[in-house]
């Protein structure tokens, strides 16, 4: 499902903010996947908006089981992984 909002041209670095969402896509759908049932309804959403005249939202949510608390305390460690090892992407974000 999409939610489009009316949004201006923005600057930025478009291959690296197109890495990230293909991540966060790719972390959407092996979440749906282990999610289980087939006759489930499973859903991602992407949602943007504009903010106000200097920032732009940009929002993507699936109905997965979510992250466990654990894992969301440590998600931006540099290479955490929830998965095996040569499995997955993580997010694709740089600490700067």
């Amino acid at each position: 499902m999409r939610h489009y909002g009316n949004l201006p041209t923005i600057e930025g670095y478009p291959g690296l903010l197109s890495q990230v969402f293909i991540n966060l896509l790719s972390n959407s759908l092996d979440a749906l996947e282990e999610k289980g049932s087939d006759q489930e309804i499973k859903e991602i959403t992407i949602t943007t908006s504009l903010l106000d005249e200097d920032a732009v939202e940009i929002r993507i949510a699936d109905n997965g089981p979510g992250i466990s608390g654990d894992d969301r305390d440590k998600m931006f460690k540099t290479f955490l992984t929830t998965k095996p090892q040569g499995v997955g992407t993580g997010l694709g974000l740089a600490n700067r």
